[in-house]
């Protein structure tokens, strides 16, 4: 059974590797049957069921990592695995099962003893607020502090949102400039296939909706073909593709293929419904 489970994760990893998410996903579950999976692979389950919208196995692959964490007495990965659980469930429209997950993810963190990556990604989803409610200063502000703590605790993912987030801020402040070069350094680690699979998804919806926001047609136009391309590489990926999608069709409209944007439009209407 030893060298069946070896053989399957392997597969499983050069699955997850290729970004081949269905085959990865299926071949780490059936690893798992096997052999409980240790924290770097039940990572690669969670990341090939998130790009595959299976956010129940998904979270309960979360769920895992946190307590493996919280056993090992590593409050600071354990904090951070509240948060992502909070932060889906928050997506889903579960707010007080997210609350409680935040909440839980703030007392680990503070329990940790020293600053962690869990303090950066709460402060940006403070920032996430200001910016739902239109306090783009104190956005700028948190968003700030989320980089800084990213930085110093060597956090890639928390870095380039934070970045995404900063920049967000600084565009709707009238920052253009700013914003801009803000939202193109956090691009930089997301094309170079550094950042986790869905952080890599976030960041590019976010970027092109604040290039549409303020036209800079060019720029989305750019990291929109960027984001097309990056779906296309991953044929079996189901999370982003309708995104993309109508990403593509607005892009379309402004360019008065007006045709061609309804085509598309119809697409992702398609692709979101199964989503």
């Amino acid at each position: 059974m030893k060298a069946e489970a070896a053989l399957l994760l392997e597969r499983a990893r050069h699955a997850y590797e290729q970004r081949d998410w269905a085959d990865a996903f299926e071949l780490l579950r059936a690893t798992d049957d096997l052999a409980p999976l240790g924290p770097d692979d039940l990572e690669r389950l969670l990341w090939s069921a998130a790009m595959l919208d299976r956010d129940q196995d998904s979270l309960a692959a979360g769920d895992r990592l946190f307590e493996t964490y919280v056993e090992a007495g590593r409050y600071d990965r354990a904090a951070y695995w509240a948060f992502f659980r909070g932060f889906r469930l928050l997506a889903l429209g579960e707010e007080g099962h997210a609350s409680a997950c935040i909440q839980q993810a703030q007392r680990l963190a503070d329990g940790f003893g020293r600053e962690c990556a869990a303090h950066g990604y709460l402060t940006l989803l403070a920032a996430q607020k200001e910016l739902m409610t239109g306090n783009d200063p104190a956005a700028e502000r948190l968003a700030s502090q989320a980089l800084a703590i990213g930085e110093r605790c060597c956090d890639v993912d928390l870095v380039a949102f934070a970045r995404c987030y900063l920049g967000r801020a600084l565009v709707r402040q009238g920052r253009i400039d700013e914003g801009i070069a803000s939202l193109d350094e956090a691009m930089l680690p997301a094309v170079d296939g550094k950042l986790s699979p869905i952080v890599t998804g976030l960041i590019y919806c976010n970027l092109i909706a604040a290039c549409r926001q303020v036209y800079a047609l060019d720029r989305s136009r750019e990291w929109t073909e960027a984001l097309s391309n990056w779906c296309g590489a991953q044929p079996q990926l189901v999370q982003f593709n309708g995104v993309c999608l109508l990403h593509r069709a607005e892009i379309m409209e402004l360019n008065g293929a007006w045709q061609d944007a309804i085509t598309e439009a119809r697409r992702a209407t398609t692709s979101l419904a199964h989503t």
